[in-house]
């Protein structure tokens, strides 16, 4: 299986830059934003770790997002989530709370689903979820 489909793509590998989400893993997109001859801006290659660091040192206006692999992904999220693919798509649930407290009232529960292409993909929209609701 290529490397592409093993980490989550550059929009959502940014987002979760963006989010504050810790910049440490095995694959990085580097994106060199420079005026090419052909009207483009921008290339995005996927390096590994210590390329992508060395890449940077050699080239401070390369922008370097972590590119995480299901496993990375499934390190940061917490247990309370599940992947499985379904056809062609792959897609992520979670139900978060929705316990009683000692008095014997529920908690609320908060229930989320999403679907992407990859697993990767699938696992960042989930952490991105998580993040953005303070989850």
């Amino acid at each position: 299986m290529k490397t592409e489909k093993q980490v989550t793509n550059l929009e959502i590998s940014k987002k979760l830059k963006e989010l504050g989400v810790k910049q440490d893993s095995l694959w990085y997109h580097c994106e060199d934003n420079y005026n090419r001859q052909d009207g483009k801006n921008t290339i995005t290659i996927l390096f590994s770790k210590d390329i992508a660091k060395a890449r940077k040192h050699n080239a401070p206006k390369l922008e370097i997002y972590s590119a995480f692999t299901v496993a990375e992904l499934g390190e940061i999220i917490s247990k309370d989530y599940f992947s499985k693919k379904f056809g062609k798509d792959w897609i992520c649930e979670s139900e978060i709370g929705g316990g009683g407290d000692e008095y014997g009232e529920a908690e609320k529960s908060i229930y989320f689903q999403t679907k992407a292409d990859t697993e990767a993909d699938c696992r960042g929209k989930m952490l991105i979820y998580l993040i953005e609701n303070k989850v």
